[in-house]
């Protein structure tokens, strides 16, 4: 069932989001960087994140840059802010386990499937939260004309590298989701339940 019917269906939804918003980027960069930061997360959920691909490899094979994926870098930092805020204070045991490693595993790899479905699916409004400031931190990269000359990995680790092909907006796009969603997780959203 899974690869005759839920495959296809998703190849076929992902590719035509990535071409709406590919679309959408030489329309209004502003509205097409909030819309691929603010739903990055919610692609990632359903697995449309992958129909992206295609058209991020075909701008490095035409245009040998890629202008799309910059806006969703500040995602990858929002997440891994509201795993971190959530880690510092929490009581609960198995939420502090969970949320501190999701926090790692988003800041230094990149992999931000253990916050999504570990913590931020638990709590719908640091989720919503989180993608509203993601949409802001993609407007900022976006409209600054952020760019992506190779396929490197969004980490802490490798924001040198982020800067060298994006330039010094990057970092502050990246800067505010990061700060922006950890307070508002800290401060505003999240309630401790032990």
């Amino acid at each position: 069932m899974a690869l005759i019917v839920i495959g296809p269906v998703t190849d076929i939804v992902s590719r035509g989001i990535a071409g709406g918003i590919q679309a959408i980027f030489a329309f209004s960069p502003a509205i097409a960087g909030f819309a691929m930061g603010a739903l990055w997360p919610v692609f990632i959920v359903f697995g449309l994140h992958w129909g992206f691909l295609p058209i991020i490899m075909n701008n490095y094979s035409v245009l040998g840059y890629d202008y799309i994926s910059p806006a969703t870098f500040g995602a990858n930092f929002g997440i891994a802010a509201a795993c971190l805020a959530v880690f510092l204070k929490t009581r609960n045991k198995d939420m502090k386990l969970v949320s501190g490693s999701a926090s790692i595993s988003a800041l230094i790899g990149g992999v931000t499937e253990p916050g999504i479905y570990g913590v931020l699916m638990k709590n719908r409004k640091i989720f919503i939260g989180m993608c509203i400031v993601n949409g802001i931190s993609g407007i900022i990269a976006a409209v600054a004309g952020c760019i992506r000359t190779a396929q490197v990995p969004v980490n802490l680790l490798t924001i040198p590298a982020l800067f060298a092909m994006a330039g010094p907006a990057i970092v502050v796009s990246i800067t505010f989701s990061f700060v922006i969603v950890f307070l508002l997780t800290y401060f505003f959203i999240y309630k401790d339940e032990v």
